[in-house]
């Protein structure tokens, strides 16, 4: 399931909730024994083979120009189309991906080039978030460093850096991305700036079906992005 964020455009203030600004997250006690035991540092090599075969440096073509930044912290790759006509401002989508916490990379072929292809097709700004891995770090880090680095794209001045519509970003993410960008979202959303949907991966690029298979009864909704 992909999860999607719309802005409102307006800047994002803290939550006020204790809830929402201590997340309790289950068996996390069993994350941090895991981690200090080192039962997950063959994850190391094995992210190594593939990341070493498999990165691809931020080449720039005519239709889409690549760089590699950092937001607050987190290292970021972002993929830019150029303007199109008199359109002065470009919707965008900040993209997780997957691997389980523990593997792939934002610069692996793989996600590289999703993220070109949706900037291209979409004609978005797409940021790819290049969050830290287990063992590196244990859960939830990599959850706040995709929230960090949301939250630093979602300022007014970055948003005019990279030319970005406020009102029309979207978060997206697959298989542990799309974890993360469910939790992200519900961090984001408590604030007044920000409206939450849900969305199928089948959806069209200017749509949003608010109902995955996993939401039961929930009825969908479509809307224009």
């Amino acid at each position: 399931t992909f999860t999607f964020l719309f802005s409102a455009g307006k800047e994002l203030s803290p939550c006020t909730s204790a809830a929402a600004t201590t997340p309790q997250y289950e068996n996390q006690g069993q994350c941090h024994l895991i981690h200090y035991l080192r039962l997950s540092h063959h994850l190391i090599v094995l992210n190594y083979l593939i990341c070493t075969f498999d990165k691809l440096k931020s080449v720039s073509s005519e239709d889409i120009k690549i760089t590699d930044a950092v937001f607050d912290g987190v290292e970021v790759r972002v993929f830019e189309p150029p303007a199109k006509g008199d359109e002065s401002l470009k919707r965008s989508v900040v993209y997780i991906h997957g691997g389980g916490w523990a593997l792939a990379s934002a610069r692996t072929s793989l996600y590289n080039n999703l993220c070109r292809i949706m900037a291209e097709s979409l004609n978005a700004v797409v940021v790819s978030v290049e969050y830290r891995l287990v063992p590196e770090v244990c859960f939830p880090e990599q959850y706040h460093d995709a929230l960090r680095a949301t939250k630093h794209f979602l300022q007014p001045d970055v948003l005019a850096e990279y030319s970005v519509d406020p009102s029309r970003i979207a978060i997206s993410g697959d298989s542990a991305g799309g974890n993360l960008a469910a939790a992200v979202c519900q961090q984001v959303s408590c604030t007044e700036s920000s409206v939450l949907h849900y969305s199928s991966p089948a959806q069209r690029g200017w749509q949003v079906l608010c109902a995955a298979p996993s939401q039961g009864d929930v009825p969908p909704l479509k809307t224009e992005w």
